[in-house]
């Protein structure tokens, strides 16, 4: 009901009539800054005449522009009835997208744990909004309990809401199934309860700015394992929104920016090497002003992590230069620009009376009409004039915010990482302008990225990926070519929409242009050719990094694309997503393959599957791989993708579990895949026993999905080598036809010749050609070039060796030996990527194939890598080593009451050390509930040094804890790679654990490699009289008085340079030294007793300073009692918990005024709201 019932219908009427207003006087200030940003494009240009005249012919010109005849030329180059099939197919792939997009995340929400939920209800929260007054996030865990039992508190803040940051995710809770939308633990709820403050400004978001919150892997699909990471992507669109279609003026203006970018490209070249110089001062300036946040690797690169913000800075330089050019100059600049930009582009001539206004230089051209062009000009004209435009608009966007982007998308990865430590959570900033154009993150910016891929990536990975949050993108059936015009509105609009639910659910009209652009399907197959040995090189790395059968699965989809026929276009894996009907199983099904009719079953029984990215690649592997000897690697691989031990009874028979009534729908597909797949005894114990971590079926497996790698590789490399060969002989062919060589039949001429260009197509060069002409001027080669530099020169003599045949074949000719070489190389199958990458990626897969001495053998698959329920160690006398056995599954371990390790299984036999240290590295060791991993130590039978040492089952417990938390995660430094460094970055001496006086090596290489070697201390001749049956003081002095010696600092040195990774002056190595306590009888307690022997131990080997133990001129410091070291060490422990309590007291307050200040500002604003609404 109204609130004013009285108001009459004429009022009404007025109050139209006043809201119309504010509309028409919008429209007549667009008008005027639409002409004055004509006007100020035209004064802009040297020697521009301003008169009354001038400005009213400009004014007409303006209005003339105001029409929209070019985007009526560039529709009419289209067939009408191709376009309406286009649009048909568009619409049904956008419903199709809906319908994947909510099903998928309903399938994520029955198989989300609550930690993985909360992470994502926070993701939607910390994106959507960005509130940079709020103070910064605090949050407090207990790290441990001092003497009183009272908890240790530790405090971090975190500054999430940088300025400048995007906010607003479009589409924010449209793809939310029920269980994650509604009720008290929906997403709002979850809002409300824990971020009362942003809750209420959900909504308040004007302009979203995020397209998009996707995930990428295994979520929501049958590899959706319990301790899945989170793989998002921040979607971003820096392109602004075209509101209104485009009239000729918009592509005038267009055209007169891409002038702009000519010009300063111009000035660019000019300056020659003072460009490099105004570079360098530009890197200089961005390290200065955005160096808070990142690492001093990516400092180094600075051009690579801010390349839109550098781009824009030296732009403005450039454009300064061009200003301060004389005005001559500045014109014969533009003329000449101009002049070149209509030769190149004679599409444009249909700007023609605009041009000579702007232009006076020009002369009517005589070149052919616009209207008669070749079919195709105009579309690759335009087309390219809109991706330069957009381009621009974007730069001008990034500049300002992809550094406090950058920094936004890492902070909310670190505070989620430490609040949710059970969940592994990684995000990832996407560009959709860097997406559509195959860029994707380089190797050299993060381990986990690489140019191997280019577009390939988006339908190997990003584009089936599971939406979180957004909107459906443009159909990715429209083609590249169509897209830009698409987004100006060249496609009429009262055409190009689809229908979809407002967030209120009613009906809606939207706009296909106004849609996020992911790009489209199409990858031309010369970019495929280019970019797979690329993309199998960086599968390689990973080889070495626990993701072998991943890794496998990956390369052959690629050898699968190869095999395809060159005529047509490539399978696209998100197509088959889309439309799993057009897959090889369903389209030209055959009864005798052995694996069509399991697959099938599977299907029909779990519908979900077919909305699953890797369960598509595996389908359509499983039935079209060509090797069909392949298909049983491909199953294991696969199951090893899913983890398919989650389901695995480990017993003699090796049975599937019985599940509960309540079991996931994953759970029960694994159940019916296992027995499908593995239906014999011999393939699920093999597969039972790999999951297990047994040395002889890990090694045996390894040794046999290597060979497999390489066999795949190799084929891929021979077909494209016969491809290079091919188009090198039609190479030879024309040119000797142009030389006037008679040649005989067409195709036994291009037999021969391929036998004549054969050795220098004998495999891929992936190396950097320019490396051949350092070595022809005898110049310094880096130690990347030298990896090189054989391989370069052998290609050269092989295809000098092809040359010098050809020319004997057809001797009495002069025929040009460079000509020759050129026909040859423009015929070679040319390799994308990056060169470094690709050098480097082969060279340690080469470096890695093998295990080396010492090494520890970790997994080959990320998921044998989970923590055991149960270790239990117990002593071989017969080898003199400790077998360590698990129970793998807490199920198992507990559900039939059995607590004593007798279910448990054999994994491997080693030195107490490195089997500890093989345990925490391969990740069977769980430190957190609910995955806490329970260690038994058994006591051995017959007593020797190795058996009778003094070491329990908790001491186990406390060095594993020990090793666990010296080595942080290994993170790779792409940089040191490319630059082939290589040296010693981690070393833990563990003293008297295998035996007394022993010592063992944890030691870990920048490249991520484990090593454990030992050497002992008990021949190591000291000044002391050893008596039987000592006290504890006497064998305190007999362990440290030897580790006090040269000796043993020289037998340290000596067994770290046996690991042949060196040490580096200018990387010293991250270093402690750990005894075990348990040799010595003292009266202390056992938490004193460690801090007292490893306080004298860290005193004798420091881990900085000038009596550091790797450097061999560092004496050890002399020390005259050991006693008061101890001791020492112990006072200073308490300090350090005083100093600890202190602070965090001091970081407890400040958080808590900072909170105090900012509800206070609330409470004025809300106060001052109320004022307003009561005045």
């Amino acid at each position: 009901m109204s609130l004013f019932p009285s108001l009459s219908k004429s009022s009404n009427s007025a109050k139209k009539m006043a809201s119309k207003r504010p509309q028409n006087l919008a429209a007549v200030r667009a008008a005027e800054a639409s002409q004055q940003r004509f006007f100020q494009a035209y004064q802009s240009l040297p020697g521009q005449p301003w008169t009354p005249e001038v400005t009213e012919q400009l004014r007409q010109l303006h209005d003339s522009l105001k029409t929209r005849e070019i985007a009526e030329a560039l529709l009419g180059q289209y067939d009408v009835d191709l376009l309406l099939d286009l649009r048909q197919k568009a619409a049904d792939e956008h419903e199709a997208l809906e319908r994947i997009y909510l099903a998928r995340m309903q399938s994520f929400a029955e198989l989300a744990d609550s930690d993985l939920k909360s992470t994502v209800h926070e993701s939607l929260l910390l994106f959507h909004v960005n509130p940079t007054d709020l103070p910064p996030f605090v949050l407090e865990q207990t790290v441990g309990y001092d003497e009183d039992g009272k908890p240790i508190l530790d405090s971090s803040t975190f500054n999430v809401f940088p300025e400048n940051a995007y906010a607003g995710i479009d589409g924010l809770e449209r793809f939310l199934p029920p269980a994650f939308k509604e009720g008290s633990e929906g997403f709002r709820s979850f809002a409300r309860k824990n971020y009362p403050l942003l809750a209420g400004t959900l909504d308040s978001t004007e302009t979203p700015h995020i397209r998009a919150l996707t995930t990428i892997g295994s979520l929501g699909g049958i590899g959706h394992k319990p301790d899945s990471d989170m793989d998002a992507q921040v979607i971003v669109e820096t392109i602004p929104a075209v509101k209104q279609p485009w009239m000729d003026l918009d592509f005038f203006h267009a055209l007169l920016t891409y002038l702009h970018r000519l010009l300063l490209t111009s000035i660019e070249n000019a300056l020659g090497q003072k460009f490099a110089q105004l570079r360098e001062q530009a890197k200089s300036l961005l390290r200065e002003q955005h160096h808070e946040g990142l690492t001093r690797e990516e400092l180094r690169i600075i051009e690579v992590i801010l390349p839109s913000t550098l781009r824009k800075l030296l732009d403005n330089q450039l454009w300064k230069l061009f200003l301060k050019r004389p005005a001559q100059d500045q014109e014969k600049l533009v003329e000449r620009n101009v002049t070149h930009l209509l030769q190149e582009h004679p599409g444009f001539a249909r700007f023609w009376p605009a041009l000579e206004v702007f232009f006076s230089f020009l002369q009517c051209p005589t070149q052919e009409s616009p209207k008669t062009l070749r079919s195709g000009v105009l579309l690759r004209d335009f087309g390219g004039l809109i991706r330069n435009y957009q381009k621009e608009q974007a730069l001008g966007i990034e500049a300002k915010t992809e550094y406090p982007m950058l920094i936004k998308v890492r902070v909310v990865e670190q505070y989620l990482t430490k609040k949710y430590p059970n969940t592994e959570v990684h995000y990832f900033l996407n560009l959709l302008r860097n997406m559509r154009e195959g860029r994707h993150t380089p190797f050299l910016v993060s381990p986990e990225g690489s140019l191997a891929y280019s577009l390939l990536l988006n339908d190997f990975l990003l584009n089936p990926a599971m939406m979180l949050a957004g909107k459906p993108p443009m159909p990715f059936c429209i083609p590249r070519e169509l897209r830009p015009l698409l987004t100006v509105g060249v496609l009429p609009d009262a055409q190009w929409h689809v229908a979809q639910p407002d967030p209120q659910g009613r009906p809606q009209q939207v706009l296909m242009r106004t849609m996020a652009d992911w790009g489209s399907l199409d990858v031309p197959r010369t970019l495929f050719i280019e970019h797979v040995i690329p993309i199998f090189l960086r599968e390689s790395e990973k080889v070495s990094h626990r993701n072998l059968p991943k890794a496998l699965l990956n390369c052959w989809w690629m050898e699968l694309l190869c095999d395809e026929p060159y005529g047509h276009p490539l399978t696209s894996l998100t197509a088959l997503v889309l439309n799993p009907a057009d897959r090889e199983l369903v389209k030209n099904p055959t009864s005798e393959h052995p694996y069509l009719e399991k697959l099938g079953l599977l299907e029909e029984a779990f519908p979900q599957l077919l909305l699953d990215p890797w369960w598509i690649k595996f389908s359509e592997l499983l039935t079209r791989f060509p090797h069909k000897k392949v298909c049983k690697e491909i199953v294991f691989c696969f199951a090893q993708h899913l983890r398919l031990s989650d389901i695995i009874n480990f017993s003699m028979q090796a049975e599937p579990l019985r599940l509960d009534p309540h079991a996931t729908w994953r759970e029960r597909a694994m159940v019916l895949f296992y027995e499908h797949f593995f239906p014999n005894l011999v393939e699920r114990l093999e597969l039972m026993h790999f999951a297990q971590g047994r040395d002889d079926t890990a090694n045996l497996v390894e040794e046999r999905l290597k060979k497999q790698f390489l066999d795949s590789m190799l084929r891929v490399e021979r077909q494209l080598c016969v491809l290079g060969k091919q188009r090198a002989a039609r190479q030879v062919r024309d040119y000797l036809l142009k030389c006037g060589v008679r040649l005989g039949e067409d195709k036994d001429t291009v037999e021969e010749l391929e036998l004549l260009v054969a050795p220098a197509n004998e495999r891929i060069a992936i190396e950097d050609h320019e490396v051949l002409i350092k070595l022809k001027r005898k110049e310094p080669l880096n130690a990347l070039e030298r990896l090189q530099a054989k391989a370069i020169y052998q290609d050269h003599m092989h295809l000098k060796e092809s040359v010098e045949e050809i020319q004997v074949r057809y001797a009495g000719k002069d025929l040009d030996f460079v000509a020759l070489e050129r026909c040859i190389h423009r015929g070679r199958v040319k390799v994308g990527g990056d060169t470094n990458e690709n050098v480097i990626f082969k060279h340690h897969f080469e470096r890695n194939f093998k295990r080396k001495p010492n090494q520890i053998p970790l997994p080959i698959s990320k998921s044998l890598c989970i923590p055991r329920s149960l270790i239990l160690i117990s002593f071989n006398p017969k080898s003199g080593k400790w077998k360590f056995l698990s129970v793998l599954s807490r199920r198992e371990a507990w559900a039939s009451g059995r607590t004593d390790g007798s279910n448990a299984m054999i994994m491997f036999e080693e030195g107490l050390v490195q089997g500890v240290a093989r345990c925490v590295f391969s990740g069977y060791v769980g430190y957190k509930a609910p995955r806490i991993t329970a260690w038994q130590k058994e006591v051995a039978k017959s007593s020797t040094k190795v058996s009778g040492n003094p070491f329990t089952q908790d001491d186990v417990q406390v060095l594993a804890q020990e090793i666990h938390d010296f080595f942080p995660p290994h993170q790779l430094r792409p940089q040191e790679l490319l630059e082939h460094l290589h040296y010693v970055e981690d070393v833990m001496m563990v003293c008297n654990v295998n035996e007394f006086l022993s010592v063992s090596l944890i030691v870990r290489d920048n490249l991520g490699d484990v090593f454990v070697t030992d050497f002992d201390l008990e021949s190591i001749p000291i000044d002391f009289f050893e008596k039987p049956n000592s006290g504890e003081d006497h064998k305190v002095q007999v362990f440290f008085l030897r580790l006090q010696t040269a000796g043993a600092r020289e037998r340290f040195r000596h067994t770290l340079e046996m690991l042949g990774a060196p040490l580096h002056p200018d990387h010293p190595p991250h270093f402690r030294i750990w005894v075990n306590p348990k040799n010595f009888a003292m009266t202390m307690s056992s938490k004193y007793r460690g801090i007292y022997l490893n306080g004298i131990a860290q005193r004798l080997w420091p881990a900085e300073g000038e009596h550091v133990p790797w450097q061999k001129d560092a004496l050890p410091e002399t020390i005259a009692s050991f006693d008061s070291i101890g001791h020492q060490a112990i006072d200073a422990f308490h300090e350090e918990r005083e100093v600890m309590r202190k602070k965090r007291d001091v970081h407890a307050a400040k958080a808590r005024a900072l909170a105090r200040k900012y509800m206070d500002k609330i409470e004025r604003e809300k106060a001052e709201r109320e004022r307003r609404l009561m005045e």
